[in-house]
């Protein structure tokens, strides 16, 4: 929990709403740090989990209306810079579509081609880490061009869930 706090702390000025269970003691670092509290029952499991849904809602819109800088870093270093998140997370996707389009161009390219280019292009991608559209296509790409093995072991390569669908499109 700390961590993730210290995170947002980092990159975020104001809107954090932290929670905590009734009877826990929050540490003396973060003491001062407004919390919702919440009961628990014996097991650890909230008591009044729709009145709790209600405050969190009621602490963020509170949050949107009234922009009050909850961050003891900002607070503190009134020059740390505040990143446009908004941009950063339109800078990200828009990366996200031009890698997507690019490798899909790649693989339509090399169907045509045939193994030896799909392998080529599959020798670019991180199967574990590529968009799994992307995977999804090579799969197919491979498919295409009736490489029988080399989809047994993309599949096997992929993750669960991804080689699940993968499975249900043969």
């Amino acid at each position: 929990m700390f961590y993730e706090l210290g995170i947002r702390h980092g990159i975020r000025p104001n809107s954090t709403v932290t929670m905590i269970g009734k009877g826990t003691v929050i540490p003396f670092d973060v003491a001062v740090v407004r919390a919702l509290s919440y009961a628990i029952d014996s097991l650890g499991n909230p008591e009044t989990p729709d009145q709790d849904r209600l405050a969190v809602a009621e602490r963020l819109i509170a949050c949107r209306n009234y922009r009050v800088e909850d961050s003891p870093l900002f607070q503190l270093l009134t020059d740390w810079p505040r990143p446009d998140l908004q941009r950063l997370k339109t800078d990200t996707f828009r990366d996200m579509v031009e890698y997507s389009q690019k490798y899909k161009r790649k693989l339509e390219q090399a169907r045509e081609g045939g193994l030896a280019e799909v392998r080529a292009v599959e020798s670019e991608l991180n199967v574990k880490d590529a968009d799994p559209a992307i995977i999804v296509d090579l799969f197919l790409s491979y498919r295409a061009v009736e490489a029988w093995q080399e989809m047994i072991d993309l599949v096997e390569r992929m993750s669960p869930v991804l080689a699940r669908t993968c499975v249900d499109i043969c």
